[in-house]
């Protein structure tokens, strides 16, 4: 069972990155949660890996913050987890400073090869030539 507390945003050494508290994680969960999400849904959002969103699950369901429609295989919000996300967002603003930077906003993750090519209507193997093709000039235009 995990133990929620709102210690844990501390520097990573040599990166301006924190490090996200359990209660960021869970109501980013929850967030993701609102008009339904599957269990890959919640993972990606909250940055998780399986074992993780497991535990988070468990944790979430044990404290009646989520609930599971199984006919549609997602996972929703209770009124109580939308309550939960109320007094986050009122916390949040309580307990930060004007003027100090805040943690950037989540961003999609990169997207993968296949995407890429598939946006450019690119092969791979047409890919690789067109790499192979490229001068060290063509190369400082991009960067």
């Amino acid at each position: 069972m995990l133990n929620i507390s709102l210690h844990g945003i501390k520097k990573k050494e040599g990166k301006g990155l924190k490090y996200r508290s359990r209660v960021d994680i869970v109501a980013a969960m929850v967030q993701s949660a609102v008009g339904g999400a599957t269990k890959t849904k919640l993972m990606y959002s909250a940055f998780l890996s399986h074992s993780q969103v497991e535990e988070y699950l468990e944790f979430l369901r044990a404290k009646k913050l989520i609930s599971f429609i199984p006919d549609k295989k997602r996972y929703v919000p209770t009124d109580r987890g939308i309550q939960f996300l109320k007094m986050y967002g009122e916390i949040k603003d309580t307990v930060t400073i004007e003027g100090t930077p805040e943690l950037p906003p989540m961003q999609r993750p990169a997207p993968s090869e296949v995407e890429v090519l598939e946006e450019e209507n690119r092969t791979p193997g047409e890919a690789v030539r067109a790499a192979r093709n490229l001068r060290m000039d063509d190369l400082k235009e991009v960067g």
